[in-house]
């Protein structure tokens, strides 16, 4: 018998809907079940799209112009892929916990759901609340994703949250030193 990959729509948006809405079990559910990968790949493209159409639509703020659609995906993929395994890391190395680099990967990506908001980016004078308030919003489904993934109290996981976005951070700023800040794909949220 031949596995296939398929994805169902409509089971993806009530995933991304359950993840928007920081439903623990969702988190859970994606830490421990290992076919969710493909929809949490899924879910870093659609959330890669939404941002890339909210800064091509943005015609009214002068600065960086976009790159372009996939360019935007690469770098949310990868982005997704470092934050994934450092907190991995810090995690399973600093803290203690128990987990796979895939049980962090797979709810960390449902994790990404509230960045479909950043297509309202270019609403103007909004767009920047509106983006601020959902990089706020992923910050907070991450911790719920690291807590599930983790399984620790929420202490833990925001101490492991906040040492991985540290290294996230350094990285982010070796990047622009390095590469300029055009150059790299590294980038904050």
């Amino acid at each position: 018998m031949q596995d296939r990959l398929t994805l169902d729509g409509r089971q993806l948006a009530r995933r991304m809907q359950r993840a928007a809405r920081l439903d623990a079990a969702l988190y859970r559910q994606a830490a421990r079940d290992e076919t969710m990968l493909p929809e949490a790949v899924l879910v870093v493209v659609v959330a890669a799209v939404a941002s890339s159409l909210g800064n091509l639509l943005n015609v009214f703020e002068d600065g960086p112009r976009h790159l372009g659609v996939l360019t935007e995906i690469l770098s949310m993929l990868v982005n997704w892929a470092v934050w994934s395994w450092l907190t991995y890391f810090v995690g399973t190395r600093l803290f203690h916990a128990t987990a796979t680099p895939g049980q962090l990967l797979r709810p960390l990506g449902f994790a990404m759901s509230p960045g479909v908001f950043d297509i309202l980016g270019f609403v103007p004078c909004l767009g920047g609340p509106i983006r601020l308030a959902v990089v706020a919003w992923i910050v907070a489904a991450g911790a719920i994703a690291v807590r599930e993934a983790l399984d620790c109290d929420n202490g833990r996981a925001l101490s492991v949250m906040l040492v991985s976005g540290g290294l996230m951070l350094v990285l982010f700023v070796l990047q622009l030193v390095l590469l300029g800040p055009r150059g790299g794909i590294i980038r904050l949220l």
